[in-house]
């Protein structure tokens, strides 16, 4: 008699096992197949204010793939400062300024020996095939998904040289900032490769 009780509470002890694991199966392919997208709260390509933060982990590759190096970097906005009208923002570790107008954000390098020569940088608002200077906006609706989750981006594409049409790739998620970035170049066979790959990890906007 002992033995027929014990049965049936093993076997509905492994059922309930199996149909925990199942129901996590479930839910876990749900969110696959239906991710959480983050989007910005704001109409802002790239959100400017003193205190504004954001880490990346960056890796960087050998032309064969392989990982040189991996590490950790910050770029914040810690300096603001008027010129002409138009309000310009400091980022550490960085020797660009940046600023908003009514056309995108623009740059300036603060190292140039002469005056800085302000350039269009993230055209916005912006269309797929969008094109100006050494820019193309390849998508304004690329998913990329990251450790932090799923983000829609626009895809931005910078032309480095025409010659060898190394280029680097900016995804940028409207409100929050760059959530991805590659350097891509071409090793001595013709074949390309992303030499650099940055990837957001944390981040603070106000």
């Amino acid at each position: 008699m002992k033995m027929m009780r014990t049965i049936p509470t093993l076997n509905i002890y492994k059922l309930c096992i199996t149909l925990l694991v199942f129901s996590l199966i479930l839910v876990a392919c749900s969110s696959e197949n239906n991710p959480i997208i983050h989007q910005g709260k704001n109409g802002e390509i790239y959100p400017l204010a003193i205190g504004n933060k954001w880490e990346y982990s960056r890796t960087i590759h050998e032309p064969q793939f392989n990982i040189h190096s991996k590490d950790t970097i910050s770029r914040e906005i810690y300096s603001s400062y008027l010129k002409n009208g138009v309000e310009w923002f400091g980022i550490a570790y960085s020797f660009f300024q940046i600023s908003k107008q009514s056309d995108g954000i623009w740059v300036q390098h603060t190292q140039s020996p002469n005056e800085p020569t302000p350039s269009l940088m993230y055209k916005y608002p912006t269309f797929s095939g969008d094109s100006y200077s050494h820019w193309k906006v390849i998508s304004i609706e690329k998913i990329i998904k990251i450790g932090l989750g799923y983000f829609r981006t626009i895809h931005y594409r910078f032309l480095l040289d025409s010659e060898t049409n190394e280029y680097e790739d900016f995804f940028l998620c409207p409100g929050i900032g760059i959530i991805k970035y590659h350097l891509v170049r071409k090793d001595n066979s013709g074949k390309y490769y992303i030499s650099v790959d940055q990837e957001l990890i944390n981040y603070t906007v106000n």
